[in-house]
């Protein structure tokens, strides 16, 4: 058997198979962003190893001279084409043109918009770019620097559209790797590159700065591996808050839909999550207990409108007399062979439940459906009291018995068919048969 490699000589390998994978997640034409520096030169050249080696790669390099460094932009335009030449690349160069007072932000518009062109041309399916991981933790940290939520400071992604309308991607395949990782690679095998003096000078930019005075800084005081936890975190917090799924966001609109008599499942929490992220105004979620999560202005409150009935969902047995806010609530057990004395009605029905199924009376919600007798298909409840002349108050104010989770009875308006004994099915094995009937709460005037 032979022996395995050495665990030192392994890690290439896995490091260069890890590569290729971000590298050529959108296909295998790639066009590699190449200013000529130490972290886009490392991504060249490992590229060039992997398909010396071997890897199905339609590769070629992309240098954009911006036109605003002079002779040194120049010199590192001629190393960028010596290399290629050395490497057999092919090299595409977009040359721009600044306008009076062009600065960072016009350059790096104009750089993207000429890679996309350059990439339209050569068909590619993704663009590549070097950005490493100190890069992400400068994105992240000016962003919190400029008031940044931490599920809004979500760092640069992985894989984004190049330009809209395009099919090809923008793809970073070295965001887990430290800056300090890829000289060293480039040092151990004495590989050339260029130096941007521009970008040690902490007064050109606030990036420069956080580049040259304060992560330092961090380096020193914070134990090693912050910089991966940072963005693991903030990645996390970012996935998250596009969800609306943050800890912290979660747990609030757990608390406003229990406030409002609602259990909070995934989906509510996510419907109430994206009207609260887009500033709707007005009823947010009308809830079955007759409350509603309403926004005025920056508020978001938990309240019963005028005319809402008090919000209560009692659980039952099968026999016994009830009290809720409408009135009492009355259900006997009969025996399975038992035959009414006149014809159950939709104000005193007989209801077949499962033997042992949870019993619960409760506010009606207006989404809901119900299946009358006779009719073709379940219908919705606020359209079948509507049918039968309810006014918005009579509908808010309707009461359900509800069987093992669904409405069985409105009660005293109609009895859902699935529910409800007739002489030809009778009671079936496992189910028991209940009769009911509601006295209403008598007014107080």
């Amino acid at each position: 058997m032979p022996e395995p490699p050495p665990l030192g000589a392994a890690f290439p390998v896995l490091e260069e198979r890890a590569l290729l994978a971000r590298a050529t997640c959108r296909g295998p034409r790639l066009l590699v962003a190449w200013s000529g520096g130490a972290d886009s030169t490392y991504l060249v050249e490992r590229l060039v190893e992997a398909r010396a080696r071997g890897a199905e790669l339609e590769l070629a390099a992309a240098h954009v001279q911006h036109g605003l460094r002079g002779a040194a932009a120049e010199e590192d335009l001629a190393h960028c084409v010596a290399r290629a030449r050395s490497l057999g690349l092919a090299l595409e160069i977009a040359r721009l043109h600044p306008p009076d007072g062009a600065g960072e932000t016009w350059a790096r518009r104009a750089r993207y918009a000429a890679l996309a062109e350059l990439a339209a041309a050569r068909r590619a399916d993704a663009v590549l770019t070097a950005h490493h991981l100190d890069d992400q933790v400068e994105t992240i940290l000016w962003q919190l620097l400029r008031g940044a939520r931490p599920s809004r400071a979500r760092g640069m992604g992985c894989v984004r559209r190049l330009a809209p309308g395009q099919s090809t991607r923008l793809v970073r395949p070295l965001l887990d790797r430290e800056r300090g990782e890829l000289r060293a690679w480039l040092a151990a095998r004495a590989l050339p590159f260029c130096e941007d003096a521009s970008n040690a000078d902490a007064e050109r930019g606030p990036r420069n700065a956080l580049r040259s005075r304060v992560l330092p800084v961090l380096e020193a005081l914070a134990p090693r591996g912050w910089k991966q936890r940072w963005a693991r975190f903030f990645t996390r917090e970012a996935a998250a808050a596009q969800r609306g799924d943050t800890a912290v966001e979660r747990a609030l609109l757990a608390l406003l839909l229990r406030g409002a008599g609602l259990e909070p499942t995934s989906s509510r929490c996510r419907e109430l999550g994206r009207k609260l992220r887009r500033g709707d105004a007005g009823t947010l979620l009308g809830t079955r207990f007759g409350f509603r999560i309403e926004r005025r202005g920056e508020r978001v409150e938990v309240r019963a409108s005028a005319g809402d009935v008090a919000p209560f969902a009692q659980p039952i047995g099968t026999s016994g007399a009830y009290e809720g806010p409408p009135g009492t609530l009355h259900l006997r057990e009969l025996s399975s062979g038992a035959r009414p004395a006149e014809p159950p009605s939709p104000t005193r029905p007989w209801l077949i439940a499962p033997r042992g199924a949870e019993l619960r009376w409760r506010n009606a919600d207006p989404r809901e459906r119900l299946w009358p007798p006779g009719a073709p298909a379940p219908r919705r409840l606020h359209g079948l009291l509507q049918g039968r002349g309810h006014d918005a108050a009579a509908r808010r104010g309707a009461t359900v018995l509800e069987i093992a989770g669904r409405a069985a009875w409105v009660i005293d308006v109609e009895v859902d068919r699935r529910c409800a004994w007739s002489a030809e099915l009778g009671v079936r094995a496992g189910e028991i048969l209940l009769e009911a009937r509601f006295e209403p709460r008598k007014s107080s005037t």
